[in-house]
């Protein structure tokens, strides 16, 4: 579905949210006067619906991709990088220079070392933390080299309403069903003719259901679509 079909289901079958008699909410942007006689502007909706897809992608993994564009450039003497920001998990993680996979520790397993924050080597290891994008080596590398990531991760780029005809990278199957998890969001807008923290709930219980944020059902999730395709280029 594009951005526009998704919003068109959101405003027509969720929230019934089309302005009334004579709007035509397609034509509208923020900056419109008869945006008005709408309670969310269609950048509202785009900007909850990138919010609600960014939430499915986190709780079942849709997308693998081993393509090279998220891989990390390595320079000598330096054990700390950031991740790109739409990757959500590593799966894998190897040297390009002697092709061996790197093992994720815990910081607290490489804590309990003397050397911890200061041997030089080829790295053997890596930490990662997802809440802030941290990626560190250990050891510190002695050459530079390049980290390939095999990653879970969200879109590659957001939706646009100036731009409502693209489709996101979400499987069909599940754009409906994710649209639940934006009207959750529209309906905690602190505005008189929006706020409804009882259909807000209703609808986030609909959206946790089909999309449980639980990693058990990840792994199912994964099990059944093993044949989905993986974005692969120069994989080593």
């Amino acid at each position: 579905m594009t951005l526009l079909e998704l919003v068109k289901h959101l405003r027509e079958s969720i929230l019934d949210d089309t302005g009334g008699t004579g709007v035509v909410w397609e034509d509208l942007d923020e900056d419109n006067v008869d945006s008005s006689q709408l309670r969310w502007t269609n950048e509202e909706l785009t900007n909850l619906i990138n919010e609600a897809i960014l939430q499915v992608h986190r709780r079942i993994l849709l997308i693998k991709d081993a393509s090279g564009d998220y891989d990390i450039t390595v320079g000598s003497g330096d054990s700390d990088y950031a991740l790109d920001d739409r990757i959500i998990r590593i799966k894998g993680a190897k040297l390009v220079s002697n092709g061996k996979q790197l093992v994720r520790a815990e910081i607290e397993d490489l804590w309990g070392l003397d050397d911890w924050d200061g041997k030089v080597a080829t790295p053997t290891s890596y930490v990662v933390d997802y809440e802030t994008g941290g990626f560190k080596l250990y050891p510190i590398p002695v050459v530079d080299d390049t980290v390939k990531l095999l990653v879970y991760r969200t879109e590659t780029n957001p939706l646009v309403w100036a731009s409502n005809s693209v489709s996101p990278e979400m499987t069909t199957r599940y754009q409906i069903p994710m649209l639940n998890y934006a009207a959750h969001l529209a309906y905690n807008k602190d505005e008189a003719n929006t706020f409804d923290p009882k259909r807000s709930e209703f609808l986030l219980a609909l959206f946790t259901r089909e999309f449980p944020g639980i990693s058990a059902y990840s792994e199912v999730r994964r099990s059944r679509t093993s044949h989905r395709g993986i974005r692969y280029r120069d994989v080593i």
